[in-house]
């Protein structure tokens, strides 16, 4: 393989990449750490333009550190030196626990940049920036968003976009627009207060009360839009929709229900359907990545998956095992649940059961009372 000249990466091998490693995730979840390594890294770093037969690969590269001999998973090198350490973890494993450990190995063979990863997500480390992990952390990628993000994967790990110091560059941009989000927030109840006192001279007092309670989910508004957890209003008019009359039609990067299993498709109908009748101001809000219930706020998630249907209700996991006694039930790392900004858990739909949905539903509806 070679990537264009202009490019970063192998475009058309990443597309196919995302696609079986997605599925090799769901129908093996439980693999061991060598198996992420050879079925899920191996292939992603040669993809990103490192060549093993070229030296630019080594495998347990061995580190000296407190007295005792430590081996990275893998040395990305240029012209024989490492610049990138590349530690793996069992795919499932949560990557926060690792990370003190992953960056001292940097900072011990004095490489800057550093990722960790478990098959389905990566973290990039500057270990200039210190040991503790929120400080040196620069990004963090899951393999959903590979496709979305490919441009910042590529300038963050390819061989030629390292070679060139785009990860540097990079690194300065995001550190002064999460200096910038900060400052942001810190300021948010002086926005508040400006802003009322712009608006209200504009309108007579009788509308003052509206305003007050107005501006606080304007300036958070502001903040989410910029932080990049909401996405503009034009964007998500391009989302795919539900056409009442036609049907249920979902079609994004991501899937397309109608190339799952049939009963996934009847699954998240009644699903759906259900929580209509229940409250009819809930939106089935499709997006490129899931699906999402809203009642003014997303209160749970479903992922489309071709064999399986995974739910996501925004519901502490001890409230959930009070109601879930049918249905498989997984907990979620912090990072996930950091994620979608409240306590969740997921559960896992493989097939058409009556029982086990109106149990999902009551699931939702709990979830629905919870966050809102």
């Amino acid at each position: 393989m070679v990537p264009d000249e202009n490019k970063y990466l192998y475009d058309k091998e990443l597309e196919e990449y995302v696609r079986k490693a997605k599925e090799f995730i769901e129908n093996n979840p439980n693999i061991n750490e060598q198996d992420t390594k050879t079925v899920l890294v191996d292939p992603l770093i040669e993809i990103l333009g490192w060549d093993k037969f070229k030296n630019e690969v080594k495998t347990e590269y061995p580190i000296q550190m407190g007295g005792g001999s430590h081996r990275v998973d893998y040395a990305l090198k240029l012209e024989g030196v490492p610049a990138v350490l590349m530690e793996v973890k069992q795919l499932g494993k949560d990557l926060k626990q690792y990370a003190r450990q992953a960056i001292s190995y940097g900072r011990v063979e004095d490489v800057k940049w550093v990722t960790l990863t478990n098959g389905e997500e990566i973290e990039i480390y500057n270990t200039e920036k210190g040991k503790n992990r929120d400080y040196c952390l620069l990004t963090s990628i899951k393999i959903d968003d590979y496709l979305e993000e490919k441009d910042t994967l590529a300038e963050l790990l390819s061989k030629k976009a390292i070679s060139e110091g785009r990860i540097d560059e990079l690194d300065k941009k995001i550190r002064k627009k999460r200096r910038a989000i900060r400052d942001l927030k810190n300021s948010k109840n002086e926005l508040e207060n400006e802003l009322f006192e712009i608006i209200k001279d504009k309108v007579n007092d009788s509308l003052h009360d509206k305003i007050g309670e107005s501006v606080p989910k304007l300036v958070e508004d502001l903040i989410e839009r910029v932080e990049g957890k909401k996405e503009p209003e034009d964007k998500r008019a391009e989302e795919p929709k539900i056409d009442e009359e036609k049907g249920i039609k979902i079609k994004s990067k991501k899937y397309d229900i109608d190339e799952s299993k049939p009963f996934v498709k009847e699954t998240f109908e009644y699903i759906t359907n259900e929580m209509k009748k229940y409250n009819s101001d809930i939106i089935i809000n499709p997006q490129k990545h899931y699906v999402s219930l809203r009642d003014g706020k997303n209160f749970a998630i479903i992922q489309i998956r071709k064999t399986q249907l995974n739910l996501i209700p925004k519901l502490p996991l001890e409230k959930g095992k009070n109601i879930v006694n049918k249905n498989e039930i997984d907990e979620l790392s912090e990072s996930v649940q950091e994620f979608y900004n409240s306590p969740c858990f997921r559960i896992k739909l493989k097939e058409f059961d009556e029982q086990k949905l109106d149990e999902v539903v009551e699931t939702l509806k709990a979830a629905h009372e919870y966050y809102l």
